[in-house]
């Protein structure tokens, strides 16, 4: 899926708490997908500096962890 301008501004909002600085990086981000953006975001140096992003990574990865299907390996290839 591809990032619409709706979706830089909350992903700017979530990951950053704050409105993106200008136009023109806003348009940078549009047409790009979403993965390649929120991959970005999470991958900031901005993100990566806040205080409790070591926090929200570790309830996060708890979440994927708990919620993972045990790979089948006949059905691995």
């Amino acid at each position: 899926m591809i990032a619409t301008k709706e979706d830089i501004i909350a992903a700017y909002k979530i990951f950053l708490n704050r409105h993106p600085e200008s136009s023109f990086v806003l348009q940078n981000r549009i047409d790009k997908s979403i993965e390649e953006n929120l991959i970005a975001f999470a991958l900031s140096d901005e993100f990566l500096s806040r205080p409790d992003v070591a926090e929200i990574i570790q309830k996060a990865a708890k979440i994927v962890a708990e919620n993972q299907k045990p790979i089948n390996p006949s059905n691995s290839q």
